[in-house]
């Protein structure tokens, strides 16, 4: 073939791609962007200090514990985060109470944690607002809508290893939407169940890569927006959607969050407050109990004013431990000169020690940490210094 043919099947070939035959367009990933919630409430009562859920109902909080606590919902005190009002399910057992959810006439509160993934007693109980009074604590019946999934045929106990836990559930329209934790695939799945009492096989709606564990969510009718809370490496996040249609959640806008300035938190509840904010609690983690806020304009919006982290941008961290030696080599980078705190944490959070160090220079520092004592395993580095956050893991063997 002579260089003339070549030239026109090439010119040929560039035509056909421009009048709408396939091509093969890389898909744009979802992109990470860091956000910094305002503390609302530096410490919740000790009677919600595993707070799993949020709602905002009749101008408060509404909250309650995980599993072994008691089978109640609080109302909070929305400027000190005291309890005011305790609503006592009497025909209930907390047996894992992870989220709770409402609409204009019930509340749900979803028993359904399930960490060994062997559970066959999921259950939600459905409390009429009506037989709640405006003050005083009550106790009262509820309705129980019961459910299984039902594309789970094996019940292994397999602790924070299957993909069976849930514990984030939202109401629209006349179906409940419940979003799995899943702890081996970092996705979640979305189930539909119906409002009404009786027991259900509920099937699969839809499935997202959310890159984490999902600890809550909660959808706003007003501006149609769904957030997931959940946490990475105890690095919590919020995904936000919109624009969606119908049930297709994923199927419109979306944003991911992380919170950097609050690693750490393990972030369980989630709510919207009707005057423009998304709250935050957490529960007693490496941060006390605590709420906090984030104006949902900053969570949608485009404008990068709106989004403002803990300024972490430049520190940069990256650890190898000496077996010989039994120290831990921390490299870190874009300081500021002046005093910074350094912790080591273990893979539950807790800390193990803490040291500190003081940069002399503003680029970069090289600390060596004592690691003799410290077992064999996962750990978190904490490097801080009033503006400056970031964590990093590192393996002891």
């Amino acid at each position: 073939m002579n260089h003339l043919k070549l030239f026109f099947l090439a010119l040929t070939l560039l035509l056909f791609s421009f009048l709408g035959f396939p091509q093969d367009i890389p898909k744009e990933k979802n992109q990470v962007e860091v956000i910094s919630p305002s503390i609302l409430i530096d410490k919740l009562s000790d009677k919600v200090d595993e707070t799993s859920g949020l709602i905002f109902y009749r101008g408060s909080i509404w909250t309650l514990n995980d599993s072994g606590g008691k089978p109640q919902i609080y109302r909070l005190n929305s400027k000190t985060g005291k309890v005011v009002q305790v609503v006592n399910i009497k025909n209930a057992k907390n047996i894992d109470f992870e989220d709770l959810t409402q609409d204009d006439d019930f509340i749900y509160v979803g028993d359904m944690g399930n960490n060994y993934g062997n559970r066959k007693n999921l259950c939600i109980y459905k409390i009429a607002k009506a037989d709640i009074p405006k003050e005083g604590d009550i106790n009262l019946k509820a309705e129980l809508i019961k459910f299984k999934y039902a594309d789970q045929k094996r019940f292994q106990k397999k602790n924070r290893r299957n993909d069976f836990d849930c514990e984030a559930i939202v109401s629209m329209g006349d179906k409940l939407y419940l979003f799995t934790k899943n702890w081996v695939d970092a996705k979640t799945r979305v189930y539909a169940a119906p409002k009404k009492a009786g027991d259900f096989a509920l099937e699969v709606v839809d499935e997202f890569n959310v890159d984490g564990l999902v600890t809550a969510a909660e959808y706003q009718a007003e501006t149609k927006t769904l957030s997931l809370l959940g946490y990475k490496d105890f690095m919590p996040f919020i995904w936000v959607f919109w624009d969606f249609q119908g049930q297709d959640f994923f199927g419109g806008e979306k944003r991911r969050f992380n919170m950097e300035s609050i690693h750490g938190a393990q972030t369980e509840g989630v709510c919207f407050n009707g005057k423009g904010d998304v709250l935050i609690s957490c529960e007693q983690s490496y941060f006390p109990q605590r709420l906090y806020s984030i104006p949902l304009k900053a969570l949608r919006s485009k404008d990068e004013f709106l989004v403002q982290c803990k300024g972490n941008k430049n520190l940069d961290l990256s650890s190898t431990f000496d077996v010989d030696k039994k120290i831990i080599n921390l490299k870190v980078k874009g300081l500021n000169k002046g005093a910074y705190t350094v912790e080591i944490l273990n893979e539950i959070w807790r800390t193990e020690k803490i040291s500190s160090f003081k940069a002399k220079k503003r680029n970069e520092e090289n600390i060596e940490l004592k690691a003799k004592n410290l077992k064999a395993g996962m750990y978190y580095l904490r490097v801080e210094q009033k503006d400056l956050l970031k964590v990093n893991r590192v393996y002891i063997k």
